[in-house]
């Protein structure tokens, strides 16, 4: 079934559409899947043919994968793993009750090959992490008119060249389970996944760099409330620093939207490891004053109130004006949908989705929900609200443990395993995450 753009946005029209249709299967990024289920908290009587989800694009967090399996009992929900190189698909994983701290991207399908080595290209034992390469009947040829990138990414085969010549190189890392599944463990370089996109962050700072106030720049892939989102960290250069509006729109005139950061913070001078190389496990730690939007004015009605309240949760800005724009604020369509949800339930209002794109504005947006209000525009189905989550009583996995012990420096871990030898008490590691 082939949908329209706006309709696949629009949480409602989509769920009437599978289910007049009677659609039995359904591949969709992670993000639209939290979209639908904040929509719609009862997602599998709403669609209740819909037996078959496939999550790819993005990283299916185990919070997410939760909350589907309490909405669809009766439905199966794939974490799939790949990309164009490599006929889009090379892993799967059918999502169970044991997920609860990550998701694994699975093993390979049929005719396909998984490879993890380290830097030597020597295979890696299980649970050391390791680059994912990828072997197989689904590899591409390489790059169109770029031999260079071709002979970079898509390299001979040390291990078994007798099932698959060629090995395409993903810059993924990841490591075995003890069951012979894959947990993705990020990337290699700086490129990472939004909302199904790749983005390179050297030249988001690049161009944050042009701007004349900017003197440094480090651009980190965060998540927030289960939202991905890009940080900006910046060091000023001379004179007075630029507020987040005017980096945004510098940034804009050179790149598109999704690669524009949500969030700008000024630090004295970016952490760096002893080889002079930005430490990027560090910046989240730093500290640092965020930049705020400047000549705002403050919400002055109810019906602006609520909606400022609304877009400071899902954007992760302490202040909102009534003239600011949600998308210069760093709103994507998919936190669209959660706007509209959150409209739904708090005002009782049914809004299209395109309100957003075209009221953009707080009080433009509050016009709309108040004329909505005035006109008697009902919530079409009934406002469910989510109960809240019940605490994990059980011990924590194997996987749990190397969740956390992925997360400590070196120097860390030889802390840890020194206290471990002398029989003390494990206590948390320089502000770091506590071993439970």
């Amino acid at each position: 079934m082939i949908l329209s753009r706006e309709t696949v946005l629009d949480p409602e029209e989509l769920l009437q559409n599978l289910a007049r249709h009677g659609v039995t299967r359904m591949v969709l990024v992670p993000s639209l899947l939290r979209a639908l289920l904040d929509h719609a908290p009862d997602l599998g009587k709403r669609v209740p043919k819909l037996k078959l989800w496939s999550c790819s694009g993005e990283v299916l967090s185990a919070d997410l994968a939760r909350r589907f399996r309490e909405a669809c009992p009766e439905a199966k929900l794939l974490n799939i793993y790949g990309s164009s190189e490599v006929a889009a698909d090379v892993t799967w994983h059918e999502v169970g009750e044991e997920d609860t701290v990550t998701v694994p991207i699975g093993k390979p399908i049929s005719n396909s090959q998984i490879y993890l080595l380290d830097r030597q290209m020597n295979p890696v034992p299980v649970g050391v992490r390791g680059q994912i390469y990828v072997g197989g009947d689904g590899l591409a040829t390489g790059y169109w008119n770029r031999p260079e990138l071709t002979g970079e990414r898509f390299v001979a085969n040390p291990i078994a060249p007798e099932r698959s010549a060629r090995l395409y190189r993903t810059g993924d890392l990841g490591r075995w389970r003890g069951n012979g599944e894959i947990e993705y463990l990020g990337r290699v370089d700086s490129e990472v996944k939004l909302r199904g996109m790749r983005i390179e962050l050297g030249e988001v700072e690049a161009v944050l760099m042009t701007h004349p106030q900017v003197g440094e720049a480090a651009v980190e892939l965060a998540e927030e409330s289960g939202q991905a989102r890009l940080l900006a960290y910046v060091v000023r250069r001379d004179g007075e620093m630029p507020n987040a509006r005017e980096l945004r729109r510098h940034l804009r005139t050179k790149l598109p939207e999704a690669m524009v950061p949500a969030r700008y913070v000024v630090l004295e001078e970016l952490p760096l490891l002893a080889s002079g190389k930005v430490n990027r496990r560090a910046l989240g730690g730093m500290a640092g004053v965020v930049l705020t939007e400047q000549g705002m004015t403050p919400p002055r009605t109810e019906t602006e109130g609520k909606l400022g309240e609304i877009w400071k949760e899902l954007l992760k800005v302490e202040e909102v004006g009534v003239d600011q724009n949600f998308f210069e604020l760093g709103g994507h369509s998919l936190l669209v949908l959660q706007v509209i949800a959150r409209i739904r339930r708090m005002f009782e209002v049914e809004l299209p989705v395109r309100t957003v794109f075209e009221e953009p504005t707080l009080v433009g947006l509050a016009g709309a929900v108040e004329k909505a209000e005035a006109q008697g525009l009902k919530a079409r189905t009934p406002i469910l609200q989510r109960r809240p989550r019940a605490e994990a009583t059980t011990a924590p996995s194997r996987e749990a443990l190397l969740a956390q012990l992925d997360q400590l420096s070196a120097d860390d871990i030889q802390t840890l395993l020194k206290r471990a030898l002398d029989g003390k008490q494990t206590a948390p590691l320089r502000g770091g995450p506590e071993l439970q």
